[in-house]
Parts: C-alpha cells; sequence; structure tokens
C-alpha cells in the first residue's frame, strides 16, 4: 500500500516529536512558510538519533 504525502509529513513530524530526527544545530535559518513544528531545524545530513531509535523500537530490530 502507497502512502500519502501527508501521511508521510506526518510520520517525519512524529519521528522529530519523538527525538529520532533530531537537529543537530537550532541555529538555523526557516524555511519560509510551513507547517512543521518539531522538524523545523532537522536536515536530512543530520541523520537520527539511534538512542531514541533503540527506545522505541530496540526491542523490533534484530
Amino acid at each position: 500500500m502507497n502512502s500519502t504525502k501527508d501521511e508521510r509529513k506526518i510520520l517525519i513530524e512524529i519521528l522529530a516529536c519523538i527525538d529520532i530526527l533530531k537537529p543537530v544545530s537550532y541555529d538555523r535559518s526557516g524555511r519560509g512558510k510551513h507547517d512543521w513544528t518539531f522538524v523545523e531545524y532537522w536536515r536530512g545530513e543530520d541523520k537520527y538519533n539511534e538512542e531514541a531509535l533503540n527506545k522505541y523500537f530496540g526491542k523490533y530490530m534484530t
């Protein structure tokens, strides 16, 4: 089943809310008009927070 663009945006926002997508720096300019709240300062090059990933999903990963 394919996801919609809105569904993907919501998932990204949730991952940022629980610190899996955690920005390296908050000293970045905003991206203009957007609906982001938690993921506003995160960039792809920041990767992901492995500690938070393990906290929430560690028991599902082998």
